[in-house]
């Protein structure tokens, strides 16, 4: 649809009193109304910024380091051109330590170089717009309409269309920066850092009559809205404000800086004005009290050649190299005197001193207009779409860490990385103004600059920061740092198991523990379970420990003991005893058992070794068995013998005559036996024939065991 080309670039570095960021740039020519009072002629000079190095001249060329020699300004104030920087560096011709906006770079096809943006490693804040408007008579961005200056922008239209050749611009740039405290501006002033400066440079198709650039300066977003196309193909549009429609549509304080070339003069006026009310309305109004310096402004006061197109011109040229530069020779577009215009103005002048401090800027406006009736001049040529900027008065910004979680026991130092993060809450940017430092507030409750000695327990703290600056602009973060619970128990280690005989039972051992965060682990005996059996010299014994660690994880262990009882108990029998006739106290066995003490044996006797009188041994078993079924047992011999012969008693030797008589009967008592009949047997062999003589009477008497007494009795 259309040929306009917009590149616009951004850097945001470091900390300053301004931030900004690309919101809204639109270029107007504008009629300035015959009532303004404009500052006439060109104020050339050095404007003490950071962007391009060495500051930008505004000395009606277009190339850094263009003049080399100490050249006095238009304000007295000695300036060295020669050193300073501009919209280009041009280093085959105009080598030095001057920088410019754009680099000029050679490349292999027509028109044999390119203009790339020169970037500021070192500088903050800056920021490069650029514009390429198309220039034929289907120019697509043209105030449709009788626009006008103070109307509500609300109601402006745009389309395709064409302008008169006064009001038409093909190239315009504008730069933001801040001032360089190291360059003397042309009132003998260093710059300031705090101050922004916006630097700018546009074209015009042709240097007779009056022509206007207008830079618009909006606290309020304002966009250019797309509603359609025509039947050609072709866009249309309006524009829409972010401002409040009851002041116009702009906001109270917005600045409108004009540059008027009049009449095709060589000069460049510059005009401010700042939107005021007036009455019931709103309009802009002429303002003239603005410090010496914060203004440059001037048409180019040679012919200029570049390296784009400059509404078609061009010519064979050879430009000698200084300073060391081979210079060129060849064919490239030029402007002649007066076609062109570039300035600079210390924003920061006009906000300190109309608007309060807290003002800010949305966009920047520029456009072309036709006469110089501020009431009627209509709205013609604006070169690209809005391009929006954000410059506000000292924002603050903060920074935090970010939110950061460690394992537990973890071999990082924590206390260093808790330093580390806990001092990384910070005011990055804003610094406050002359009424007011910028407050900043941290957390509930202070960070302690050690950590808890129980970290590895687990601990997590969320902090934040906020910073508010005396305009209410606010800033804040927060972050976590997070150390995970240890939930790790304690390796317990306890006394191993054991199987032992009742009265070998083990004090109670030992147990040892360690931890994974290494840390101290309380161990404590807990005491002993003993689970019996019907016996109560076997039984099991639990004895169990804990350990706990600093963290309050806790293990329990057991160590088993059986108790088992595999000894007999000791038998102790009476000795061997004989008993003559009848078996008396033999005695009593005695058993004492490791485990169950002292036992009660029994017995029992085996009477096969007795005869039929009861003589003999008798084998007398004792046994004894514990509670656990062990048995002992032994045998003790006891006798029973009769080795004593009966007591015979014989009646008395005895006489018969004739024949013999009663002769009387022995008796006998055995000590076992008691009373025995003892027999006899007759000796006749003492009779002669008639029977007279000795008859010996042999008594015998013999008890059960066999034990015989023996006596004779004489009968005579």
């Amino acid at each position: 649809m259309n040929d306009f080309d917009l590149a616009s670039f951004m850097k945001r570095k470091g900390c300053w009193c301004w931030h900004c960021c690309l919101m809204l740039a639109m270029l107007t020519f504008l009629c300035v109304p015959q009532f303004v009072q404009a500052q006439p002629g060109n104020i050339q000079g050095i404007a003490p910024v950071m962007a391009p190095t060495n500051g930008t001249a505004i000395d009606g060329n277009a190339y850094a380091n263009h003049v080399f020699t100490l050249i006095d300004n238009t304000s007295g104030f000695p300036q060295n051109y020669g050193t300073a920087g501009d919209i280009f560096y041009w280093e085959q011709v105009y080598p030095g330590d001057g920088g410019g906006v754009f680099d000029i770079l050679p490349i292999a096809t027509p028109p044999y170089f390119d203009v790339s943006e020169h970037s500021y490693p070192g500088v903050d804040d800056y920021t490069v717009v650029r514009y390429i408007d198309d220039i034929t008579n289907k120019d697509p961005t043209i105030f449709l309409g009788r626009n006008k200056i103070n109307d509500n922008p609300n109601t402006y239209e745009w389309g395709v269309g064409s302008n008169p050749n006064k009001n038409e611009i093909q190239n315009a740039g504008v730069i933001f920066t801040r001032g360089n405290p190291e360059i003397q501006g042309i009132n003998g002033e260093y710059g300031d850092p705090n101050d922004l400066w916006v630097s700018w440079a546009a074209d015009r198709e042709v240097t007779n009559g009056s022509s206007y650039i207008d830079f618009e300066f909006l606290q309020k977003p304002f966009y250019m809205d797309t509603l359609g196309q025509d039947n050609a193909g072709y866009y249309y549009g309006k524009f829409y404000s972010e401002a409040d429609p009851a002041t116009g549509g702009r906001t109270p304080g917005d600045i409108l800086v004009t540059v008027e070339f009049t009449n095709g003069g060589p000069v460049a006026n510059v005009i401010v004005l700042i939107w005021t009310q007036v009455g019931d309305t709103y309009q802009y109004v002429h303002y003239t009290d603005y410090p010496h310096g914060t203004i440059l402004a001037t048409v180019n006061t040679e012919k200029t050649y570049v390296h784009f197109p400059a509404f078609g011109n061009q010519e064979e040229v050879s430009l000698p190299g200084t300073n060391g530069g081979p210079g060129y020779t060849g064919m490239l577009p030029y402007y002649d005197i007066n076609q062109w215009c570039e300035g600079a103005i210390n924003l920061s002048a006009f906000f300190d001193e109309v608007i309060n401090p807290c003002f800010g800027i949305a966009t920047v406006f520029t456009r072309t207009r036709t006469s110089g009736e501020s009431a009627t001049a209509e709205l013609k040529d604006f070169p690209g779409p809005p391009a929006q900027v954000s410059v506000l008065k000292n924002p603050p910004v903060v920074e935090c860490p970010g939110n950061v979680e460690y394992e537990p026991c973890t071999e990082l130092n924590l206390e260093q990385e808790w330093d580390d993060w806990r001092t990384s809450f910070k005011l990055v940017e804003g610094t406050g103004n002359d009424f007011a430092e910028v407050s900043i507030t941290q957390g509930d409750t202070p960070l302690p600059e050690d950590l808890p000695s129980n970290v590895s327990c687990g601990f997590t703290v969320t902090h934040w920061i906020k910073a508010v600056d005396y305009c209410g602009d606010m800033d804040s973060c927060s972050a976590t740092f997070t150390v995970l619970p240890d939930e790790v128990a304690p390796e317990l280690t306890v006394p191993e198991d054991v199987t032992v005989e009742c009265d070998a039972v083990p004090t109670v051992g030992t147990a040892s523990a360690t931890d994974n965060c290494n840390g101290e682990v309380a161990v404590e005996y807990v005491g002993e379970e003993i689970i019996g059996t019907d016996c109560p010299s076997v039984y099991t014994i639990v004895r169990t420990w804990t350990a706990t660690d600093a963290c309050g994880n806790s293990v329990s262990a057991s160590q088993t003991i059986s108790v088992v009882d595999t000894t007999a108990p000791v038998l102790t029998l009476p000795a061997d005893i004989r008993f003559e006739c009848e078996m008396g106290d033999a005695g009593m066995a005695t058993a004492e058992d490791n485990c169950d003490g002292m036992l009660e044996p029994s017995y029992s006797d085996d009477l096969s070794g007795l005869d039929n009188c009861g003589f003999g041994d008798v084998l007398r078993t004792w046994i004894v068995t514990d509670c656990a079924g062990n048995t002992s047992s032994d045998v003790q011999t006891i006798t029973i013998y009769d080795d004593t012969a009966p007591v015979l008693t014989l009646p008395a030797d005895i006489r018969f005559e004739c024949e013999m008589g009663d002769a009387g009967m022995a008796t006998a008592e055995d000590n076992c036996d008691g009373m025995l009949e003892p027999s006899y047997s007759d000796d006749l062999s003492g009779l002669d024939n008639c029977g007279f003589g000795d008859i010996l009477r042999t008594w015998t008497v013999t008890d059960c065991a066999g034990n015989t007494s023996s006596d004779v009795q004489t009968i005579t």
